[in-house]
C-alpha cells in the first residue's frame, strides 16, 4: 500500500499546519 504513508504524511503535515502555521495566507 504506497498510499497509506502518503495520508499519514498528508495528515502530519495538516495537522502541524493548524497548530503552528508558518505561512497564513
Amino acid at each position: 500500500m504506497d498510499a497509506f504513508p502518503i495520508f499519514i504524511e498528508i495528515g502530519y503535515i495538516l495537522r502541524k499546519e493548524v497548530i503552528q502555521p508558518h505561512l497564513p495566507i
